[in-house]
């Protein structure tokens, strides 16, 4: 473990320790110093001469043996960024990843070419309330309903509003079962990133994410599509006629998706399966004419 030393010092040995759990060692050593000196990382690097106090010694010690022990490093800071805008994070909610980035830019682009009107947007799942809130922030059209089963994710959503769009009166966080879920009015959108993965695969997840990350959020049942036979139903009941619908996927059990998908729209409707920037199929969208 470091002991008081500088910062250029600690940061080189943790950087080395981090090797054993991390491909990006370097980036995770430079965010530990930077949560524990209150700095931004480009502000770190001003600060390599500087030397670290024993109650700063002390911090890093205790990030890095629990990172070591591989709990995820956006759940020991605290916060997570996504889509240019930091979250805070829990472990009562999924962390925020890539690849769901591009989940939100099919909705907004989807959006932008509709004209200038309220457009009713429903999120099944909101969890950090990361796609919810970057909508809302993106587009002042999207008026967004947002609902999450866990009234501790709610709470961890709720707090991302008031820090990054505390004005935004067009979102709207409710506690509510997905498969209790009724609604009496329709949606022009519908959008969310289910718990999707099978559960025997669940159950050998890495120890980073199986370990710590909300079960909840991440199995979707013996064939992973216990969730999408609820949306799926939601899109046919509650999706207005010209109204858009995605949602992302297992990239190993996108056909079973597709095909389920195409079971219930395949005459009504226009099914896609989408790529994200790595290649794999991610997501899958339902448009109506």
């Amino acid at each position: 473990m470091p002991q008081k030393n500088t910062v250029a010092e600690v940061l080189a040995s943790t950087t080395d320790s981090l090797k054993q759990v991390s491909d990006n060692h370097g980036l995770e050593a430079e965010l530990i110093l930077a949560h524990t000196l209150k700095v931004s990382r480009s502000k770190l690097l001003t600060k390599l001469g500087d030397t670290l106090t024993l109650s700063q010694n002390k911090k890093v010690s205790k990030l890095l043996s629990q990172r070591l022990k591989n709990a995820p490093l956006a759940y020991l800071l605290g916060s997570a960024w996504f889509y240019r805008r930091e979250f805070k994070v829990s472990q009562a909610v999924l962390i925020p990843r890539p690849e769901t980035e591009g989940l939100v830019e099919l909705a907004l682009n989807w959006a932008k070419n509709k004209a200038k009107r309220p457009l009713k947007t429903l999120e099944a799942g909101t969890g950090s309330g990361c796609i919810a809130l970057t909508l809302a922030a993106e587009n002042k059209n999207l008026q967004v309903l947002a609902l999450d089963i866990s009234a501790s994710a709610l709470q961890i959503a709720r707090k991302n509003k008031e820090i990054l769009i505390p004005a935004n009166k067009h979102i709207t966080f409710i506690k509510k079962d997905l498969f209790n879920f009724k609604p009496q009015k329709k949606f022009d959108l519908i959008i969310s990133n289910p718990p999707y993965i099978p559960t025997n695969s669940y159950l050998k997840l890495e120890k980073s994410v199986k370990d710590f990350e909300p079960r909840i959020a991440l199995d979707g049942g013996m064939d992973g599509l216990r969730y999408y036979r609820k949306l799926f139903e939601l899109v046919k009941t509650n999706l207005e006629s010209g109204g858009f619908a995605c949602f992302e996927l297992d990239a190993e059990n996108y056909l079973k998706v597709k095909e389920l998908a195409e079971q219930n729209f395949a005459v009504s409707a226009e099914i896609k399966i989408l790529p994200d920037l790595a290649g794999r199929n991610r997501y899958l969208t339902i448009s109506f004419a």
